[in-house]
């Protein structure tokens, strides 16, 4: 549920591997500006081709094959498949809205804020705490602003008085 100016400041020696997935540390955030570090769990996916940690060791690899096992983890890909530069906040917004119309999503709609709305609403979705939801995506006042990403997907399934005995 990161921020995209805290994807673009994360550094390859950030990101550490252990039992329960990855471990990222947050060096810096829109709501924390003295600079507080936090560590972030990333669990194991289910899916081999969405699995973050399977995905995180693929890219790893790429890089210390380019020498690069410092700096920046998301970078510019030139055409001629060179690794390059840092992303900035702009290259991910332009990243996210051009795959989202790609994928039929509409692009206009899907903004890299969506990343942290959708990662939330699905945490929620899968059962997940909002309080939780809210120290993980690590939102100043937690649960308040937490429960502000999460989208109404199926306001039928989803609906609290299901069960009421109304």
């Amino acid at each position: 549920m990161a921020r995209r100016g805290e994807l673009c400041a994360l550094d390859v020696q950030d990101v550490a591997e252990v039992e329960h997935g990855l471990e990222v540390l947050v060096r810096r955030s829109k709501n924390d500006p003295s600079a507080t570090d936090h560590l972030v769990a990333v669990p194991h996916g289910r899916d081999p081709q969405t699995c973050p940690v399977l995905l995180w060791r693929a890219w790893a690899t790429l890089l210390a094959d380019q020498w690069i096992t410092a700096g920046a983890v998301f970078r510019r890909i030139h055409r001629s498949g060179r690794i390059g530069d840092r992303l900035s906040g702009q290259s991910i917004y332009t990243i996210v809205h051009d795959a989202s119309e790609r994928a039929g999503l509409g692009g206009a709609e899907v903004q890299p804020h969506s990343l942290r709305a959708g990662r939330a609403t699905g945490a929620y979705l899968g059962g997940a705490d909002p309080l939780l939801i809210g120290r993980h995506g690590h939102w100043r006042d937690g649960l308040r602003t937490a429960l502000g990403y999460i989208r109404d997907i199926d306001r039928s399934a989803h609906n609290p008085m299901r069960g009421s005995g109304l």
